[in-house]
């Protein structure tokens, strides 16, 4: 640089940027540690993450899938090689929360279902859906594998909610999916 220009970043010592970078590095940490805890406080089992509504239908829309899962084994010529194919069925309501739920779940328009249920336009029915957020607060290994370490949190509904069981008010008939992983195992 020319004598008497400025040097617009002025002297750069060396160990004033390593410091500037240390203190950055540790300011990033406690608040990816403060995250965290605030995550892990507010954390709750998936089965109290689950909210029971009443809802109108206004329609059924039912989807079918077919799929086909293949693996090839390239040391043994293909000769191990495994096809498996099906068919997925999925079913999506639009609804309208009933009066009695409107207020925290008036902006809930449809509900997916993880298989076939008997509600028609017109029906009423309850319902459980795990309305949560998953929040990923570290990593665990196993073997040389990493796996997020989750935590779960409540949110609010939003215009699209799973539905996990339903319950038709007008038989009492039920339908369940995904069902199991929602419950509390520490009940006997």
């Amino acid at each position: 640089m020319k004598s008497g220009t400025p040097d617009p970043l002025g002297e750069l010592d060396p160990s004033e940027i390593a410091d500037s970078l240390e203190e950055i590095t540790e300011r990033h940490l406690e608040s990816e540690r403060d995250r965290i805890r605030d995550i892990e406080s507010r954390a709750k089992p998936l089965y109290e993450l689950v909210e029971t509504a009443e809802f109108s239908v206004k329609r059924r829309i039912d989807r079918n899938y077919s799929y086909s899962v293949g693996s090839f084994n390239p040391k043994m010529g293909g000769g191990n090689s495994v096809q498996r194919s099906g068919m997925s069925f999925d079913t999506r309501f639009e609804v309208t929360a009933t009066e009695k739920y409107s207020s925290r779940f008036g902006v809930v328009r449809f509900l997916e279902f993880s298989g076939r249920a008997d509600v028609n336009a017109g029906d009423i029915i309850k319902v459980q859906m795990p309305i949560y957020k998953k929040n990923i607060v570290g990593n665990q290994m196993a073997g040389s594998s990493s796996f997020p370490v989750m935590a779960y949190t409540s949110r609010d509904p939003t215009d699209v909610e799973e539905s996990i069981h339903i319950s038709k008010r007008s038989t009492y008939e039920t339908f369940s999916a995904n069902y199991s992983k929602y419950q509390n195992r520490s009940k006997s």
